[in-house]
């Protein structure tokens, strides 16, 4: 295998989408093993609430989630920080549809999130695109990986949380305006909502920035009687 990355890299040599070095082989696909070791994983200490590196082991909140005010999730886990190679495989990923780097996201996600953290979760929970913005991409980067998790460990995919509202891209706000921007965007159909009580979920997202996002989500499980409800993102924003 390694000897024919090597013709093909000869015959069609890509560069590294962090680096712009020439990829020797394609075992990361459009980021060259050097730019992929340096990812960053998330190690202690961290808030244990958004998965945000602390500074010190003395604390175990960050400023955010210490001052934030009814969190319908328990916590959310996160992968690495969103910076250097792992930002440019999201955003390549994300908005040139490149679907190879779904399983090197995946296997990333599953180097450091243990089966031990799948345990009692009934529903995988995709954060949903608007009807509009999934035709305009057609392209749902966050059920694809969600789906090819499920597959993985067995665990299924909720369909039928949707979302109702158009809304700006997140990461063009201000952190006010986020918390505002996807308020009441999210429901879940009625043919679905006996599925939700007492049942433990798992949202996915891929960057986690100030938790609007996910906080919207777990919002409507909960008050349609969800369990537990928990996240699981590939970044966090620093």
């Amino acid at each position: 295998m390694n000897l024919i990355n090597g013709f093909l890299s000869l015959i069609f040599p890509t560069q590294c989408i962090t680096c712009e070095r020439y990829i020797k082989d394609f075992k990361y696909y459009y980021v060259c093993e050097e730019c992929y070791k340096k990812i960053k994983f998330i190690e202690k200490p961290f808030c244990k609430i958004c998965s945000k590196p602390l500074n010190s082991e003395t604390v175990d909140i960050c400023l955010e989630c210490g001052q934030r005010k009814d969190t319908y999730f328990s916590y959310v886990k996160a992968v690495g920080t969103y910076e250097d190679a792992l930002k440019d495989i999201l955003q390549y990923y994300k908005f040139y549809k490149k679907e190879k780097l779904a399983k090197i996201l995946v296997n990333f996600i599953f180097e450091k999130i243990t089966q031990e953290f799948f345990k009692d979760i009934d529903f995988l929970v995709p954060v949903p695109l608007h009807k509009r913005s999934l035709k305009q991409k057609n392209f749902d980067h966050i059920r694809l990986i969600t789906e090819i998790i499920s597959k993985k460990i067995g665990i299924p995919v909720l369909k039928g949380l949707v979302k109702i509202k158009e809304t700006y891209d997140q990461s063009q706000l201000k952190r006010e305006e986020r918390l505002k921007n996807l308020k009441d965007a999210f429901e879940i159909l009625e043919k679905i909502k006996n599925l939700i009580k007492d049942k433990n979920f798992l949202i996915m997202d891929d960057i986690y920035t100030t938790g609007s996002t996910m906080n919207e989500v777990a919002k409507v499980l909960v008050k349609n009687g969800a369990k537990e409800v928990k996240g699981l993102v590939i970044a966090r924003a620093l």
